[in-house]
């Protein structure tokens, strides 16, 4: 009886044993993961802000480029099909320019609660700015789960100049709209580039009547004209617009 005592008091041991250290190589495997998650995750936001610093330099010509981490973080990008960007241009009451665009956002996620509340982690949330540093924006939020990265540049940039010559006054008005495009050719992509391609509008009018700047969705209805823009014009004076829609090119490969 005490050798039978003893055997199963072995195997109990040896059983525990095995439990506890099941248990801790779980613990191990999840705690590694976690890990993991939040490095990529971070990664993946400073690459997010990178990108961004970088767009007046892509504006200008420049180009960007990264390596995405592959395993436990996902990156594409989110039609707004509810938001619209509208411009339209008016002389001598005829519509001369009138663009559209439903704009798109670059967009990644990760399992995992790594923040429960929307965060403005760059730029600004205005619809006009005077800095192509401030034209992308990137927010931060928690929903079913994930926690997740938007960059987007649904916003327009004006800068308006005064010049005075003699007694005749010339407002130039400079207004870009930048449509973002993303292109995935990875199932798994492990690398993020993006650049500057073809003008959509590139046009200097002048002496126009208006122009109309409208952002619709997200229940707002945000629009600006010129009146707006320049809200103590001086009567009899000249006026100058340069409108620029430029493209910016991602590829996801």
């Amino acid at each position: 009886m005490k050798a039978i005592s003893e055997s199963i008091s072995t195997i109990i041991i040896f059983a525990t044993i095995i439990m506890v250290s099941l248990t801790i190589f779980y613990f191990s495997i999840a705690s590694l993961r976690e890990a993991t998650l939040s490095a990529e995750y971070g990664y993946m936001k400073s690459l997010f802000i990178s990108l961004a610093d970088t767009f007046p330099d892509i504006l200008e010509g420049g180009s960007f480029g990264a390596r995405l981490p592959s395993r436990l973080v996902g990156i594409g990008y989110i039609n707004l099909i509810d938001t619209s960007v509208n411009i339209i241009v008016i002389n001598d009451s005829n519509t001369i320019i009138n663009y559209t665009d439903t704009p798109l956002v670059l967009h990644a996620s990760a399992f995992a609660s790594i923040t429960t509340v929307e965060r403005l982690i760059y730029g600004v949330d205005d619809y006009i700015v005077n800095e192509t540093i401030l034209i992308p924006r990137i927010r931060e939020y928690y929903r079913d789960g994930q926690t997740h990265l938007e960059l987007d540049t649904i916003r327009f940039y004006v800068k308006v100049y005064v010049y005075q010559v003699d007694s005749t006054i010339t407002y130039i008005v400079n207004v870009m709209y930048v449509k973002l495009s993303v292109k995935i050719t990875s199932s798994k992509p492990v690398q993020i580039t993006a650049s500057s391609g073809a003008d959509i509008v590139n046009e200097r009018l002048i002496n126009i009547d208006d122009i109309i700047l409208t952002i619709k969705g997200n229940g707002r209805n945000y629009t600006v004209t010129l009146d707006d823009l320049i809200p103590n014009r001086t009567p009899g004076s000249d006026i100058i617009l340069k409108l620029i829609v430029k493209n910016v090119n991602v590829v996801l490969s």
